[in-house]
């Protein structure tokens, strides 16, 4: 009987622990075992401009999330080069294209400090949605806000195969 209340005691205590731990917001996260990486030469092979800056600054905000800090000749690198940028008409109406996708696409390679590379995810599409209606300055704004939701996304694919890595 004094087992038993012992043990419904600390199972409870437990629960308790652990309900305290998740309302908290604490979370157990996985490191790469490297709390610094360099970001090198991303190449935009489109012919839209300025996407590797965009990728370069949603990959810096991402990295610093996860506690990793960009720095210049550190030890492990990422280098890559963004090959795809499609924006093609979805919808239509009265002959006029009302709904747009951006897809973006790309490859990526981190670079261990022993030269070891290994190819990371983040190479697949991105795709984003976004309305073509109203004046032409409303249209390139929703535009340009896909683009770099389509870089956000690929980022954090990109620094979510980094940060698994073991």
């Amino acid at each position: 009987m004094k087992r038993r209340r012992r043990a419904r005691a600390l199972f409870l205590a437990g629960c308790v622990a652990a309900a305290v731990l998740v309302g908290c917001g604490y979370s157990v996260r996985q490191t790469p075992g490297f709390s610094s990486l360099a970001i090198g030469r991303i190449e935009n092979n489109t012919p839209e401009p300025r996407l590797e800056d965009i990728l370069y600054e949603e990959l810096a905000l991402e990295l610093s999330r996860k506690g990793i800090r960009v720095v210049q000749g550190a030890g492990h690198a990422l280098t890559g080069s963004i090959d795809r940028y499609i924006l093609r008409g979805l919808a239509e109406r009265e002959g006029v294209n009302v709904q747009f996708q951006v897809q973006i696409t790309g490859n990526f390679t981190l670079r261990g400090p022993g030269g070891e590379e290994r190819p990371i995810r983040g190479s697949g599409a991105f795709l984003v949605t976004f309305a073509g209606r109203g004046p032409l300055e409303s249209v390139l704004a929703n535009r340009d806000e896909a683009v770099r939701r389509s870089l956000r996304d690929m980022a954090r694919e990109i620094v979510w195969d980094i940060v698994r890595t073991p």
